[in-house]
């Protein structure tokens, strides 16, 4: 069974990362454009949630059975994981490496200072442990998307085991004892308030999002239990799948009145695991709009959508000069200049995808079946 739709909405939360991206808005002489993105557009990193969460709920759907059934090695597991998402991350972080190479000698060259700090960030990104380091200048160095990247391979190596806890515990002990970790991650937050890096703290500190990940791979068990006792029929789909796109829109509305760190993790755990949930179910009419042969395309090229695309904003300001751009060529329309920046995001996405991410993930399991054949 594939799940068409699901891949297909990943495209739709690859696009609200950029969409979040568009820091420069801020600049704009019109209190629309800024309101626009202080209101709606900055909240896009929700999909960061939605990315977790699905990546635990498909590992689990394509692995579970495998753990509880013994037959499973967890080095074949991790191997192929990295092989799908290592080559293009390294890729990504050649292609802004010039960019990262600029802006040392614009701040005064290659000092000594800075070609350590150089060298250091390249090697937590070289080793995915970008995310493990509190600090801005490291886990948003480079390619800064990638360090949900680093993240999702400390998930991948916790996987296995989180699995196994679950068969050995039972469903319903796994999942209460999930609850505690979530209820004690409400009340860090809610009590640290003065931490040097709270964006680190609770947004990009794997061992606080794995929870995310963790309630994917809930989220399959419950999807299993619905699917085996055949209670979900095409209505019933379609109608939970109207309301997961509802909630999610007066989740979104509260936003405002809810604190900060609330509203950069735990907050969407509602609305995203409805959405996952519901658009598991392929009989769905929403779920089968959504399984329409481009979108899922789209999804398929969302890994390299969201490894990309703000490597393709920092080339087009190169030089520094994007506003001076937008107000000389776009007589100040922001929309529009945003509009340009994603078609060329895309573009750049599709070839990439088509001509790297693909190619290269298929020679490289190719290699690795045959190595496995041999031994």
């Amino acid at each position: 069974m594939k799940l068409q739709a699901l891949t297909s909405l990943r495209f739709v939360f690859a696009f609200m990362v950029f969409l979040c991206h568009l820091t420069y808005f801020r600049d704009s002489g019109i209190p629309v454009i800024r309101d626009l993105l202080e209101n709606y557009l900055r909240f896009g990193y929700l999909g960061v949630n939605f990315f977790f969460m699905l990546s635990g709920f498909v590992m689990a759907f394509t692995y579970a059975s495998a753990i509880g059934d013994k037959q499973f090695s967890r080095k074949n597991f991790l191997i192929k994981r990295a092989i799908r998402i290592v080559p293009l991350h390294y890729f990504t972080l050649l292609l802004i490496t010039p960019v990262v190479v600029k802006s040392v000698l614009d701040d005064g060259g290659f000092t000594a200072h800075h070609t350590f700090q150089f060298l250091v960030r390249l090697g937590a990104h070289l080793t995915l442990t970008q995310s493990f380091i509190p600090a801005i200048p490291y886990y948003f160095s480079f390619n800064a998307p990638a360090w949900s990247i680093s993240a999702e391979m400390f998930f991948y190596v916790m996987f296995p085991a989180i699995v196994a806890f679950i068969f050995r515990k039972g469903l319903i002990r796994s999942y209460a004892f999930y609850l505690v970790l979530l209820a004690i991650a409400l009340i860090l937050m809610t009590v640290i308030r003065n931490f040097y890096d709270m964006q680190w703290l609770f947004y990009i500190n794997p061992f606080i999002r794995i929870l995310d990940f963790i309630m994917g791979i809930f989220l399959f068990f419950f999807y299993s239990i619905v699917r085996y006792s055949n209670k979900m029929n095409s209505s019933r789909a379609t109608l939970l799948q109207i309301i997961s796109l509802i909630i999610p829109v007066l989740f979104f509305m509260g936003i405002q009145e809810v604190y900060k760190t609330y509203s950069n993790s735990l907050y969407f755990y509602i609305p995203m695991a409805l959405l996952i949930f519901s658009f598991a179910f392929s009989e769905g009419a929403l779920a089968k709009v959504m399984s329409a042969r481009f979108l899922v395309f789209l999804g398929e090229a969302s890994y390299s959508f969201y490894l990309t695309q703000d490597i393709t904003a920092r080339y087009m300001n190169w030089n520094g000069n994007r506003l001076e751009i937008i107000k000389t060529y776009f007589e100040n329309n922001y929309i529009a200049f945003a509009a340009m920046q994603f078609m060329i995001a895309l573009t750049v996405a599709i070839v990439v995808h088509l001509y790297v991410e693909k190619p290269v993930t298929a020679w490289l399991r190719k290699k690795f079946e045959k190595k496995s054949l041999a031994d």
